[in-house]
């Protein structure tokens, strides 16, 4: 069955009260948009075409973009992106469309395998029985004849309907077409794609999962929605194998990914392009984004792992521990309080606490590379560009700006002096405050 898909995403958001369109914001991890393209690409391959108003012309999509200049509801939507199609396409009229709403991210490909599993040419739409039918067009058949009722017209009893539209729909492109015209704005100036249901014979209705049909309007909308999604991505990552200690606490993003063994504990967040391998564990109050972490490596507690970051087998950060677009191979360890940025660090390297290398110069940043084996004593300061070779003992306290040889002990240290004080000091007539001084 050859089928293109209409995404309709020309609303003005005004209702989120955000400065960006609602399409735009992150939802687990990514544009809220994202989830409907990846369901109509699944349908339509490369023939999907995305209704965009002009305020909405720099949102990037993977999609033929359609413009709707003026906002005149859904039924004008429809036609602006039918005319594209039939201009684009010579054998359009040939072809079903497959008609998904652009704030509608946790529809998921199998809700549409009913819908789509019609016979060729069939005219369906999903229904939904929501707790709340509230700004739902309600779905009203009478005597077989299917039609919908949009909510602010319509009456008491029709309210009263329990079926409501998703705006979801598939019909044939040439069955449609003659009746493109009818579909005119109303007294309220806005054209309802629903209009053409009542117009068409034989309209087969399907009930889908009211959850996965959700539009977005407002914010507590968006919140409702993430929180379904974080749901989804936590029992993915359980049936891979990951143990989730604290579930209602751990967040995942849409392309997390989780090997048999993993375990995350409580308050734990793993932001997109995350790759976790066997018996990793991620401890309480760790953030991860961008990185790959290797087998039976140990994160945490309060870890910040960041973009480009790659941690060998067996490896261990600690306690605020920052880590950003660093290597660290098998078996190297930092524990406590260090940051590491544009490092390359050898395998059974450990880094004291307090370690900073000093990346950054305040116009580039620089590498700084460990070779294996080294020991990095604590609060040492390694300003980049620099190279310590293998099995290096750096002292604690020092600031190395120079490379450093293999075998070698490298410190940086002023003389210390120790000065015998009289006894009339001010330093031996400190109050002492525990005592209530």
């Amino acid at each position: 069955m050859a089928c293109v898909a209409f995404i309709l995403a020309a609303g003005k958001s005004s209702r989120m009260g955000t400065a960006r369109s609602k399409i735009e914001l992150p939802l687990g991890g990514r544009p809220l948009l994202e989830y409907v393209l990846d369901v109509a690409s699944h349908w339509a391959g490369d023939e999907v075409y995305c209704v965009l108003s002009p305020e909405q012309e720099q949102v990037s999509i993977r999609a033929h973009r359609v413009i709707q200049p003026v906002a005149k509801g859904t039924g004008d939507a429809f036609k602006i992106a039918f005319q594209h199609a039939l201009q684009r396409d010579s054998d359009f009229l040939l072809k079903d469309i497959l008609v998904v709403l652009g704030d509608a991210p946790l529809l998921q490909v199998q809700d549409l395998a009913p819908l789509m599993a019609l016979p060729e040419g069939s005219f369906g739409i999903m229904g939904m029985v929501p707790p709340d039918p509230g700004a739902y067009g309600r779905i009203k058949i009478e005597n077989g004849h299917v039609s919908i009722v949009e909510a602010r017209h319509a009456s008491q009893e029709e309210s009263a309907i329990p079926l409501c539209n998703t705006g979801v729909m598939r019909m044939k492109a040439s069955l449609v077409y003659p009746f493109l015209s009818e579909l005119t704005a109303s007294g309220a100036s806005e054209c309802y794609l629903t209009d053409l249901v009542a117009r068409v014979p034989d309209v087969c209705v399907i009930e889908g999962a009211w959850q996965n049909f959700l539009g977005i309007n407002t914010r507590s909308e968006w919140s409702q929605a993430e929180g379904l999604l974080q749901q989804r991505f936590r029992q993915k990552a359980m049936e891979e194998g990951a143990l989730l200690l604290a579930p209602e606490t751990t967040f995942l993003s849409y392309d997390t990914q989780v090997a048999r063994d993993v375990m995350l504990f409580a308050h734990t967040v793993l932001q997109p392009g995350v790759r976790l391998e066997r018996g990793v564990r991620v401890l309480p109050f760790s953030v991860l984004q961008s990185c790959h972490i290797q087998e039976e490596s140990s994160i945490g507690p309060f870890a910040h792992i960041r973009e480009g970051s790659v941690l060998g087998a067996h490896t261990c950060i600690g306690n605020f521990v920052e880590v950003k677009h660093s290597t660290l191979e098998s078996g190297s360890k930092a524990k406590h309080l260090s940051y590491l940025g544009d490092a390359q660090i050898g395998s059974g390297v450990t880094i004291g606490a307090g370690v900073i290398t000093c990346n950054y110069d305040g116009h580039k940043k620089s590498k700084v590379t460990i070779g294996s084996g080294s020991f990095v004593g604590s609060n040492a300061a390694l300003v980049a560009p620099i190279v310590l070779g293998e099995n290096v003992t750096v002292g604690a306290g020092s600031i190395l700006t120079q490379d450093v040889p293999d075998q070698t002990l490298a410190l940086s240290r002023a003389d210390q002096k120790n000065i015998a004080l009289s006894q009339d000091s001010k330093h031996l007539k400190r109050k002492n405050r525990s005592l209530g001084g």
